[in-house]
């Protein structure tokens, strides 16, 4: 009977410890369980988010045209000049300034500063500030000063694009100071 009781004891010990184990592996398992649910939600934010990024291409490159993008200021103010000549204006670029300290240089921006000017009739001065008053860039006029005086000659009438002749010829001197958002090459930082 001896060895009954110690056989029944040592069952019941065990049974209590089977039971203790099997409680603890079904914590852990619930706790795995846990993590892959958890993993899974975060997989499939990740899914939705590379989804909204794919879907937002064209948006995307429509705000990377409202700036410069590296190594195209260059081609940015050729533009500029390009455009004053396509009008008919003497241009030169006075200066050009990289402004870095701008609120602009955490988001991977910096600010192109320009001073141009530009010297001819009234009309082409008006569609020069036109043309670049609508170019498809962030641009900030900041000052535009004009200028008249009577053409180089000292004449006192000229000639319309209509051949009509019309009272004292004036030429308008414009200096144009501006700026736009520039995107930073990344490869410099």
């Amino acid at each position: 009977m001896v060895v009954v009781s110690i056989v029944s004891l040592a069952c019941i010990a065990g049974y209590v410890y089977l039971a203790q184990y099997i409680s603890q592996l079904n914590v852990e398992a619930s706790a795995l369980k846990d993590d892959v649910a958890a993993d899974q939600s975060r997989f499939d934010h990740l899914a939705d988010i590379e989804q909204a990024a794919a879907n937002t291409v064209n948006e995307q490159a429509k705000v990377s045209s409202l700036f410069i993008q590296p190594n195209k200021a260059v081609d940015f103010v050729t533009n500029i000049e390009t455009i004053a000549g396509s009008v008919g204006l003497t241009y030169n670029t006075d200066n050009i300034d990289v402004d870095q300290s701008s609120d602009l240089a955490d988001q991977n921006r910096e600010l192109l500063d320009i001073n141009f000017s530009t010297t001819g009739s009234w009309a082409n001065t008006a569609k020069f500030l036109e043309l670049v008053e609508t170019m498809p860039m962030g641009l900030d006029i900041r000052k535009i000063d004009l200028q008249s005086s009577l053409d180089g000659n000292g004449s006192q009438s000229s000639q319309t694009s209509s051949g009509k002749t019309v009272g004292s010829a004036h030429l308008w001197s414009m200096k144009l100071d501006f700026a736009v958002v520039k995107a930073k090459d990344s490869s410099s930082q």
